[in-house]
């Protein structure tokens, strides 16, 4: 692996069930040493258990929230939510076959005031690293966020529009005057009516991509829904012509979350809930740059 590091994870932290136990230990733990930036970063890759040098595969980049930054273990990206083990589950990985990255940030790399650390730099540059050490897909490279995940998942959007087949945004926001660049971009975003900043966050910036020319299809779920009920509802909206899908969870139907929750308990409840949603990482699989790029010739 060159200049990467192997990593043996203490297995004291996996507290979560046996069967999410396993897939935390399916993934393997590394260290990029950026040439470029000359920061360190930690990650977690699951490479696909019948990995074949001679097919190529799609990646998805899940990135967590701050809230693991003042943690160590690399392994707490991934038992921290569900957001990474979810794509390298056997039933995911029998659809959609793939790699699945998840980097360990030791800091908040973004902030509400737009601050942006050189991390997310190295974040990119260990992507063009992966994308020559194993045979990945280049027109299918997802990336998928909470609350800080989901900032920087838009920072790398609207700073290299054409690097993602899609992204799935979940509770985040930016300025929206920076974001122009990605209107072409497919992607899926999901935040709960109760979220005092993500909810009119993403509100600005929907308004203004559809400015830049965005079709954006909206729809409001309750975020009690049974599967069929979200499967129900997530096809209504890939049924509709949009680049942009935005659903939102509507305040106090969150079943995590105590009927009086908080606007911080509404942000953090809403990706217990979102990476659970059927048919929303179907959708992401079917997005190509290739296609993409046809659609948006014609």
């Amino acid at each position: 692996m060159g200049k990467n590091t192997v990593i043996k994870s203490s297995k004291e932290i996996l507290i979560n069930s046996a069967s999410r136990d396993l897939i935390v230990e399916d993934f393997k733990q590394f260290e990029f040493k950026d040439p470029k930036t000359g920061l360190t970063l930690g990650y977690n890759l699951y490479i696909p258990k019948n990995y074949d040098k001679n097919k190529k595969y799609p990646l998805v980049l899940f990135i967590h929230d701050a809230g693991p930054t003042d943690l160590k273990e690399t392994v707490v990206a991934l038992i921290q939510g569900n957001g990474a083990i979810i794509f390298a589950s056997p039933e995911e990985q029998a659809k959609h076959e793939a790699f699945v990255l998840a980097p360990k940030y030791n800091k908040k790399i973004v902030n509400d005031d737009g601050n942006i650390d050189p991390l997310l730099d190295t974040t990119l540059n260990l992507l063009d690293y992966l994308k020559n050490e194993y045979s990945i897909d280049t027109d299918r490279l997802y990336t998928t966020g909470q609350s800080m995940g989901g900032m920087m998942s838009i920072v790398m959007n609207f700073r290299q529009p054409d690097l993602f087949a899609a992204s799935y945004l979940v509770a985040c926001q930016w300025d929206p005057k920076e974001v122009s660049t990605m209107a072409r971009n497919n992607l899926w975003i999901t935040v709960s009516t109760g979220d005092a900043k993500a909810y009119p966050g993403m509100n600005a910036i929907t308004s203004e991509l559809i400015k830049r020319g965005a079709t954006v299809a909206k729809d409001s779920w309750r975020a009690d829904y049974t599967d069929a009920q979200f499967l129900e509802g997530a096809r209504k909206v890939i049924a509709q012509k949009s680049n942009i899908k935005y659903t939102t969870l509507e305040k106090s139907t969150n079943p995590y979350l105590p009927k009086d929750a908080n606007p911080g308990l509404e942000h953090s409840g809403t990706w217990k809930v979102a990476y659970s949603i059927p048919g929303i990482k179907d959708w992401m699989f079917l997005q190509s740059k290739q296609w993409r790029a046809l659609k948006n010739f014609k």
